[in-house]
């Protein structure tokens, strides 16, 4: 990357002063110190009368004037000004359709890495100027051009394709365009068209788009990309294929087209050259044949779908009172909420009447927080919000309102099945309505659920492995107890393996095991079902959560007679496991034999990679975390400043911390003769068979996963 880069004048534009400050201090770290911000498209362009800028970062929804004004404005003044918008999802498509209205060069979806924006903005800056900037390499072209150089123009010389001379001509020509060399070298008549593909192809190593298949392009392909798109950037889609979308290009090495392409398309991009008179053919020839609400809408068309459903541009403000919840507008409203939330990898949403809106809620890695674009919505779409989403789980009933309902949705995601947990409540505003996002392909493999902790696997993978006992997993609601377990059952399922589970409900569909949902109106309950099962003949029997002493008593049974069962608890240990379960009504005999391994479960909040910084703790600090002399010599310690992607707050993502118990002898018999969950504790760890949350947590802050504060909490949780 050219040192000249960092010289460039780059203004920051978005009425957010924490996102704008974020930006504009990443800015001035990496070395552009001609970086400037403004709060308002107003402000920014006051400042664009007074000097010249390079380089725009505009947030989109802005007061007074958005990002696209903003930018058209700015670019009467600097007309080779590179511009960059900033937008949710919701808006996704008004950036696109900006591409070819206001000349936008390129969109980043929000939350925007650090990485990603630095990336796109350096890529952006690097070519400035064309590829002029790498001028000749023959002494004749150094004799007049200096020490310039251009790879690509000696390229065609040592090639064949174009003389010294020629490329000298060319050079001097392009000067006073601006335009790249291959097209001035066409333009004069040095090279034809397709020489200039053949010469590109054979240096970059991109395949060129067969002329034959530029006469049978796919209609599916086509509705990947809309059409002014495709005009503005010289492209064209080609085929769907089993690696990604095929594109002919007039420039496939333009980084920044081929990125938006793949967020557009939501697929791999395969580039090819073509011409750009073959292209424009192709694109005047096609896309013609497609129908004009196909081409408006293709950019977003197969995101979401659950059949023929969509997502669409949701415009809040023109929703009437009397829509219904099979309406258009309230149909893309829904899918928009529930696109948006699996997009920003939360786990739950929250839909809250108040008395004048209904908020809107999301977590992520356990924080609330309020997802841009769709923090308060119009009280009147309250009733039709809650209507459409009953419908969608096809057994909530629409006319009750005063009672809590539960169902399930199982919708469709670029290709991938999402169910959602659905749960109402009654409140003096309305019904509050929570959607869990349960996503199938979370079942880890048992390293990445340990952290590649070699005792904790070898432990596990052993007890997992056994014909018979019970594996127990505690923990507070979604501390990961049901994901652990399914990862365990999915393991270990085989063939010659048959594996049944019952659950309230089944969350986390796993196929090659069959799994029974409780039904209290039809009378399964986890006795009645785990009664039927025994006579399905099981190897192995998974419980969603043994709440009750019939449910305790009849897992302990299947245990005792060659089944391996695994189940959930609520308890804060792994010690007083064995203490509730003699408090439920189990006879302490029978969990002494039949129980080989109990493992206590959190979910601890990972630094973010984003923003994450070597940190100098104070050493009374680590010391009083249980870190020795040496440890704290030798080791390095980091903390998330707090960046956009964590949005401020230093961490991002979720880790297991966990504490294990294997049973054997001595702990059994200390089980039968009455001994307290401390007591149990204590001799776990004696016999060298016990390895605490507290534990596990500082591993994973030594390791540098955890901050030093979620370290703390979890070891005085223990």
């Amino acid at each position: 990357m050219a040192d000249d880069i960092y010289n460039a004048s780059i203004i920051i534009i978005d009425d957010d002063d924490e996102l704008r400050e974020t930006y504009y201090d990443l800015m001035i770290s990496e070395g552009f110190k001609n970086t400037f911000q403004a709060e308002t498209g107003v402000k920014a362009l006051q400042m664009a009368k007074k000097q010249k800028f390079d380089l725009i970062v505009s947030d989109l929804n802005m007061p007074e004037m958005d990002g696209i004004e903003t930018i058209k404005k700015i670019k009467e003044l600097h007309p080779k000004v590179i511009s960059m918008i900033l937008t949710g999802f919701g808006n996704m498509d008004v950036a696109i359709k900006a591409f070819s209205e206001s000349h936008i060069n390129d969109f980043l979806s929000k939350p925007v890495e650090n990485d990603e924006l630095l990336e796109k903005i350096k890529n952006h800056l690097s070519k400035i100027g064309g590829d002029s900037s790498e001028a000749g390499m023959s002494d004749m072209v150094r004799k007049e051009f200096g020490n310039q150089r251009n790879y690509f123009g000696q390229f065609l010389i040592d090639n064949g394709y174009i003389a010294e001379e020629d490329l000298l001509e060319a050079l001097q020509k392009q000067k006073d365009t601006g335009k790249m060399l291959g097209d001035t070298l066409v333009e004069m008549g040095l090279m034809t068209a397709d020489s200039l593909v053949n010469a590109l192809s054979e240096q970059k190593g991109y395949a060129i788009a067969d002329d034959k298949a530029m006469t049978q392009i796919s209609e599916d392909a086509l509705k990947k990309v809309p059409m002014d798109y495709a005009k503005l950037h010289g492209l064209i889609p080609m085929a769907i294929e089993d690696n990604g979308l095929k594109v002919a290009m007039v420039n496939p090495d333009d980084l920044a087209v081929t990125d938006n392409l793949k967020m557009i398309a939501q697929m791999s991009i395969i580039p090819v050259y073509s011409t750009k008179d073959k292209i424009d053919k192709a694109i005047d020839l096609f896309y013609k044949k497609l129908e004009s609400s196909a081409s408006a809408n293709s950019a977003l068309s197969e995101i979401f779908a659950e059949g023929d459903a969509s997502v669409e541009e949701v415009n809040i403000k023109d929703i009437k009172d009397e829509d219904n919840p099979d309406s258009a507008p309230i149909i893309n409203l829904v899918n928009s909420i529930l696109a948006k939330a699996d997009l920003d990898g939360t786990s739950d949403i929250h839909i809250e009447p108040q008395e004048k809106y209904v908020q809107i809620r999301f977590r992520k890695d356990g924080d609330l927080y309020l997802p841009a674009g769709y923090e308060k919505l119009p009280k009147k779409l309250q009733s039709s919000l809650a209507a459409r989403i009953k419908v969608l789980t096809k057994t909530m009933k629409l006319d009750v309102k005063l009672r809590p309902q539960d169902g399930k949705i199982r919708l469709k995601l670029k290709g991938r099945e999402i169910d959602f947990r659905v749960g109402t409540l009654p409140t003096v505003h309305g019904e509050k309505i929570v959607l869990r996002l349960l996503k199938t392909e979370e079942l880890y493999p048992i390293e990445d659920i340990f952290s590649k902790n070699p005792v904790f696997v070898e432990l596990f993978i052993k007890n997992i492995k056994k014909q018979d006992g019970i594996i127990l997993v505690t923990g507070p609601t979604g501390s990961g107890k049901t994901n652990t377990l399914n990862s365990a059952v999915n393991y270990i399922k085989n063939v010659d393996i048959n594996i049944v589970e019952v659950a309230d409900p089944v969350e986390i569909q796993n196929e090659g095991i069959n799994q029974v949902n409780i039904n209290l109106q039809q009378d399964v309950t986890f006795a009645s079902a785990l009664r039927q099962i025994l006579r399905q003949d099981p190897d192995v029997i998974l419980i969603g959560e043994m709440r009750d002493f019939e449910t305790a008593h009849i897992g302990c049974e299947a245990a005792l007679t060659g089944h391996l069962v695994f189940s959930t608890l609520h308890t804060n240990d792994a010690p007083s496991t064995v203490t509730r379960f003699i408090e439920m009504g189990i006879k302490d005999y029978l969990i002494g034999t039949v129980i080989r391994l109990i493992l206590a479960q959190r979910l601890g909040r990972k630094i973010c990679k984003m923003c994450k910084k070597e940190f100098k703790y104070e050493k009374s600090q680590l010391i009083g975390l249980g870190l020795t002399e040496e440890e704290i010599e030798n080791g390095k310690f980091y903390k998330g400043e707090g960046c956009p992607n964590c949005k401020g707050k230093g961490r991002s993502g979720r880790v297991a911390i966990i504490e294990m118990m294997e049973m054997n002898k001595k702990i059994s018999a200390a089980v039968m003769r009455g001994a307290t969950a401390l007591e149990i504790g204590d001799i776990a760890k004696a016999e060298g068979t016990y390895w605490t949350l507290r534990e596990d947590a500082i591993r994973h802050f030594k390791a540098g996963t955890i901050d030093y504060e979620e370290a703390l909490y979890y070891s005085v949780q223990n």
